[in-house]
C-alpha cells in the first residue's frame, strides 16, 4: 500500500481542524496542520525520521484489510502517522467467531477476528488538561472482518475500541432499506422533485 495523499477536516469545539498529507514514493513528503502542533494543546512535533514507513489510517485500513481478504493473516504491526501522532497497531488474529445479528439490524454470519493493540510513539501533548495523562498507556480494541458479497474484500463489520476516558466504544455495520435501481438511462438532474430518492 503506497498512499499518494490524505486529508482529514474537521470541527472540534467550534474550531477549525485540518490535516492534510502528502506523499512522495509512498514517504512523507509534506504536512499541513491546522492548528499547527505547538497550539494544538503544546503537542510535540512527529520527527521526520518517526513518519519513516508509516500509512495514514485510511491506507492502514485498506492494507489489513487487502492482506486478510487475500488470506493471510492479520497478525502484525502497521506504523502509522495520522499528521499529528505517530502510533502503533499490533494486530493478533484470533480466529472465526459466528455474529448474530442485533438490533435494528446487523451483520449476522461468521467473521475473521482481529484483535489490535494502540500505542503511541511521538506527537505526546505536553500538558495534558483534560485529566490524567494516559497517551502511553496501550489501548485495546478489536475488528470483526467479513466477506458481504462472493469475491469481495472483507470489510469491518464490527469494531470495538477500549476508550480509557470514557469507556468503550462500539461501531457495527448496519443494512439499509433496499434502494430500487434507476431506469437505465435515467438522468438524476431529469427527475420530477416528487421522485423517490432513490436515484
Amino acid at each position: 500500500m503506497r498512499p499518494i495523499n490524505y486529508e482529514q477536516l474537521g470541527t472540534f469545539r467550534g474550531k477549525q481542524r485540518v490535516v492534510r498529507i502528502d506523499y512522495r514514493d509512498g514517504r512523507v513528503a509534506d504536512v499541513e496542520l491546522v492548528p499547527v502542533a505547538a497550539d494544538d494543546g503544546d503537542r510535540e512535533a512527529v520527527p521526520p525520521e518517526a513518519m519513516v514507513g508509516a500509512l495514514d489510517p485510511a491506507a492502514m485500513m485498506y492494507a489489513v484489510i487487502n492482506r486478510v481478504s487475500a488470506g493471510a493473516s492479520c497478525t502484525g504491526v502497521v506504523p502509522i502517522f495520522d499528521g499529528r501522532r505517530r502510533f502503533d497497531l499490533e494486530f493478533v488474529e484470533l480466529g472465526l467467531e459466528v455474529l448474530e445479528a442485533s438490533a435494528p439490524t446487523g451483520f449476522a454470519g461468521e467473521a475473521r477476528v482481529c484483535e489490535f493493540t494502540y500505542r503511541m510513539v511521538a506527537g505526546f501533548v505536553r500538558n495534558v488538561s483534560w485529566g490524567a495523562d494516559r497517551q502511553r498507556e496501550p489501548r485495546t480494541g478489536r475488528v470483526w472482518l467479513a466477506r458481504l458479497l462472493p469475491g469481495r474484500p472483507l470489510v469491518p463489520v464490527r469494531i470495538m475500541v477500549d476508550n480509557t476516558n470514557w469507556g468503550t466504544t462500539i461501531a457495527e455495520l448496519r443494512t439499509l432499506p433496499a434502494v430500487p435501481p434507476c431506469a437505465t438511462g435515467t438522468v438524476v438532474a431529469a427527475l420530477p422533485a416528487k421522485s423517490p430518492a432513490a436515484c
